[in-house]
């Protein structure tokens, strides 16, 4: 069986620090002589669940007390604010009839899917618009200290 290394680190002025410098040299030293794949990316951050815990406990919670979601329930909620803030369309080529036509498609993405960054932006711009319908959300150390359960 072929090994398979993943090293992390951050580039700090153009240069690769590693994080783990002696599994560096160990993959080195077992791949002398060999060819090899060098991919960089940005390292995924999972969602951490105190942030799942503040949109679905905090944010989403707090909204089921004004009337302008009366008779909806969380998951209606919550279907709501992913329509609006993680909808994505992209168009791709649909070849019919001897011709190239534009095949637009749309998805809503999951919350499960998205980085820690990309939750946040999303639970910032639910907290945006709340705010221009007068719903004020308090912060998560305050659902978290129990002021507002």
């Amino acid at each position: 069986m072929k090994a398979t290394y993943q090293h992390f680190g951050k580039i700090v002025n153009g240069q690769k620090l590693y994080y783990n410098p002696k599994l560096l040299q160990q993959s080195l030293s077992d791949l002398e002589g060999k060819e090899f794949v060098e991919v960089l990316k940005e390292k995924y951050k999972k969602v951490s669940l105190d942030t799942h815990g503040y949109y679905r406990g905090g944010v989403v919670k707090e909204c089921m007390g004004y009337e302008i979601f009366g008779g909806w329930d969380e998951d209606d909620l919550h279907a709501f604010f992913a329509s609006e803030f993680l909808r994505e369309t992209k168009v791709l080529p649909l070849s019919k009839d001897d011709a190239v036509h534009q095949a637009p498609i749309t998805a809503i993405r999951s919350t499960a899917s998205l980085s820690q960054r990309e939750m946040n932006e999303f639970v910032e711009k639910v907290i945006r618009w709340l705010a221009n319908e007068g719903i004020v959300i308090h912060t998560p150390e305050e659902y978290y200290l129990g002021n507002y359960k």
